[in-house]
């Protein structure tokens, strides 16, 4: 559990006994770059937790974890890479007007577009 906790969240006081963590946007985005899901940390942080967990805090995890993780900058031998999972996120970024103007390499499951 302690391992979850500190993925997840910055730890704020550790004594001998009592644990306290907090839980940020910046973890949020370091648990998800560690592939933990947004719907994991909900059902774990439900089982461990002795009160039920509040509608603001769903909602805060899934607002901060949503948006983190779509789309990866790869860096190979001196060339940038985009890569996603989502076609509708590279099509996004092909047809932006700044972004779009450079000349990409586009990776889609591991083959170029």
């Amino acid at each position: 559990i302690q391992d979850f906790l500190i993925s997840i969240s910055e730890p704020v006081v550790r004594t001998k006994i009592i644990h306290e963590y907090v839980l940020t946007p910046y973890a949020l985005y370091a648990a998800v770059t560690a592939g933990i899901l947004n719907f994991e940390i909900l059902n774990i942080l439900e089982k461990i937790s002795k009160n039920p967990l509040s509608k603001i805090l769903k909602k805060m995890i899934k607002i901060c974890t949503r948006l983190f993780g779509k789309l990866h900058l790869i860096l190979y031998k001196s060339i940038y890479f985009i890569y996603s999972p989502n076609i509708k996120i590279l099509s996004t970024i092909l047809n932006d007007k700044k972004i779009g103007f450079f000349p990409l390499s586009i990776i889609f499951r591991g083959r170029f577009l």
